[in-house]
């Protein structure tokens, strides 16, 4: 074990001055050597902010100093894109990046005044001779009205060079009057599209659906202006006029009518049945549809980068978690010819809900018994069909589950996960985080912590309270289930008994991928359950059968790991360090060298180690975490749960006798426990210790 590294010196920086750089008139002496660098110390007026980190190169430098010339991770080929607007990252310092922000900005600028100068002109004593230019600007048949609204090609277009223009990072520089103008602008539209009634009526006559497409297409256009406003509230930008509360109503009241009236009620028309004469008029303008509803899950990723962003009020949040609610339980067709806008895309729509589910449940703490009381009380909606029910596609494995095994398991996850205190800022205040504490509590959290009992104490102060939550709230699942499934039958009216041997086949299905560590957590829930059951003298036939279903179930599956292990294992290459160390650990485990069920504390020492499984497993998710940000809560559990392991590991060395006592091991376990407790609290340090 390497230890607790040393934080990086200013040699180990690589910074250049935000200023256009100069070359040196001086040409480089033949003599230098090509591969020799030598960097002066810094000047006594070094003033840092003047300067840019770069980031990519600080962090190739730690690991070549942290893994050894030669020795090299295969989960630290880290592909970040440096044009990834979606994740916020800004372009690169080169001169050519900063010479296409800069034009995307002025692009930007030139269009808002654009835009401005034909909201000037409307006035009576213009609106003749700038018509034409208007009507490029604005809806036509709006143009009338007092407040006329954007074109959908204007809308399209703002928006997507406001998105371009936070990719930059330049988007701080974009005067608050001007955004503050256009969300005003844009205003008039999200009002307009909140009374449009999108309901397709019985009359299936070619004037009737001329007359429906034509409110799809302004509710259409609704849509593309909220899109506009949420971009400008996830730009990061501070000043609160920019999150005003009744405009973020207006854009969850368009989404919300467009759900609830057009677009659940079309996910659940089927080919055949009740629905049939509706099905085939709405597959008649399946592309019009199939945008309509790409609109809105894009409408819903913005919402839930803004509750990643930003506080929202209480009502916001109702509204949300409703909303969310029906839609991942709303039942998606197993078939392309039964479903009017396509299975991928219905369930790409009902993955964003959940995705926006999860972030209010890991914000704000007092929600989290109300959504789990939502979740467990819609489950009867389920269907039991396997194929119907599974169509959330894990990213490995080639495997299907249901949307709400992955929604539970995200949950239960996130309990275990340490929230960081938020920025409180622009559309509402408030407490957040059930557990938090502030990153300068008591100076910089335990940089040179040696003790080994102050550290781990400290670890355990933080972590028990998150691992004592995810196992409630795993417990909690867990009971609400077996209580329903012990009423029930595998043939009777109420599906308890049949989610029951899903959601447990579902658990089963990742317990070996380390996207979902939440999986291993429920499956020890219910088979205290199933144990309990089986034990408990009166406990009815049914009950029992299904228990020793359920442990038999369970008791394969485990064979089954074992088996895949070995199997992998005889095959196994190793080109690196972190396979050499994997490669050893597996050998002991498959030799079962280990002592006791629990194993031994050379087994123990092995798994908890600085560079062993926990770490590996944290690298292969913080590397995937960039394109998958679903994955922090599995980052944020492992954590916990590898901490809990450092503190249980503490206990038992504590217990020996001192001559017993490995000062080494016991000075390197403080200086996990002090590394963990840093990262746990700012996630921003993992790249300098991982």
């Amino acid at each position: 074990m390497n230890g607790y590294y040393r934080p990086p010196q200013f040699s180990d920086l690589a910074i250049t001055p935000k200023q256009e750089p100069t070359q040196s008139p001086i040409p480089p002496s033949s003599s230098q050597k090509a591969d020799a660098v030598k960097i002066p110390p810094p000047p006594t007026t070094f003033d840092r902010s003047q300067y840019v980190k770069h980031t990519e190169i600080d962090q190739r430098f730690r690991r070549a100093k942290q893994f050894g010339q030669g020795s090299t991770s295969k989960s630290r080929k880290r592909k970040r894109s440096h044009s990834n607007a979606e994740d916020g990252e800004t372009l690169g310092p080169g001169i050519d990046q900063r010479a296409k922000a800069e034009s995307l900005f002025r692009g930007l600028q030139g269009f808002l005044t654009s835009i401005f100068e034909a909201e000037d002109n409307l006035s009576p004593d213009t609106s003749d001779r700038t018509f034409d230019k208007n009507a490029k600007i604005w809806m036509t048949s709006s143009l009338e009205q007092q407040s006329p609204c954007l074109a959908t090609a204007v809308l399209l277009k703002l928006e997507n060079s406001i998105h371009k223009v936070i990719s930059t990072g330049l988007f701080q520089q974009v005067p608050v009057d001007d955004l503050t103008r256009i969300q005003k602008i844009c205003e008039s539209s999200l009002k307009q599209a909140e009374t449009v009634d999108v309901k397709m009526g019985s009359d299936d006559s070619e004037s009737a659906i001329e007359e429906w497409l034509t409110r799809v297409s302004s509710v259409d256009n609704g849509l593309k202006t909220a899109k506009t406003v949420l971009r400008i509230m996830v730009g990061g930008r501070e000043e609160k006029q920019l999150y005003p509360e009744d405009l973020l109503a207006s854009v969850l009241n368009v989404a919300k009518n467009l759900i609830e009236g057009t677009i659940n009620p079309m996910i659940e028309m089927r080919s055949t049945g009740e629905s049939q004469a509706a099905f085939k008029v709405a597959s008649t303008h399946k592309k019009v549809l199939g945008g309509l509803l790409h609109e809105v899950t894009s409408l819903f990723s913005l919402i839930s980068r803004l509750l990643a962003l930003e506080e929202v009020t209480e009502g916001t949040i109702t509204t949300l978690e409703f909303i969310a609610v029906a839609v991942i339980f709303i039942e998606n067709a197993s078939t392309e010819k039964d479903s009017v806008f396509g299975v991928q895309k219905v369930e790409r729509f009902r993955v964003v809900a959940m995705d926006i589910l999860a972030k209010i449940f890991a914000r704000y703490s007092d929600q989290r018994t109300f959504i789990f009381d939502e979740i467990l009380t819609s489950l009867e909606k389920l269907s039991v069909n396997r194929q119907s029910a599974r169509q959330f596609k894990l990213v490995e494995g080639g495997k299907n589950i249901q949307l709400v095994s992955a929604l539970i398991m995200r949950l239960v996850q996130t309990s275990g996960t340490y929230q960081e205190r938020k920025k409180k800022r622009g559309l509402v205040t408030g407490e957040d985080g059930e557990f938090s504490m502030e990153k300068g509590e008591g100076g910089e959290p335990d940089r040179g912590e040696t003790d080994v009992i102050g550290a781990v104490n400290k670890l355990y102060t933080m972590s028990n309270p998150l691992l004592e939550s995810a196992q409630k709230n795993a417990q909690y699942v867990v009971n609400f289930l077996v209580q329903r499934a012990m009423r029930s039958t595998k043939t009777g009216d109420q599906p308890y008994r049949v989610l029951m041997d899903i959601f447990a086949e579902d658990f089963i299905a990742v317990l070996g991928s380390p996207e979902w560590p939440g999986a291993e957590l429920l499956l020890r829930s219910i088979l205290g359950s199933m144990c309990t059951i089986v034990d408990g003298d009166k406990q009815p036939a049914p009950a029992k059968s299904m228990a020793l279903d359920l442990l038999g179930l369970m008791g394969s599956a485990i064979c089954d790991v074992v088996v895949h292990l070995r199997e992998s294992h005889k095959n196994r290459e190793s080109d690196c360090l972190a396979d050499d160390r994997i490669y050893a650990l597996t050998d002991k485990v498959l030799e079962s060298t280990v002592v006791g069920s629990g194993g031994g504390v050379g087994m123990e020492e092995d798994l908890i180690e600085w560079e062993g499984p926990f770490r590996y497993a944290l690298e292969h998710l913080i590397e995937n975490s960039a394109h998958d940000p679903s994955l922090q809560s599995a980052c944020g559990y492992y954590l916990t749960i590898w901490s809990a392991r450092i503190c249980a590991f503490s206990d038992k060395a504590e217990g020996q006798d001192e001559e017993d006592a490995d000062e080494e091991v016991m000075g390197e376990l403080a200086r996990i426990a002090a590394n963990l407790r840093r990262i746990t609290l700012d996630k921003s340090w993992i790249d300098d210790d991982l």
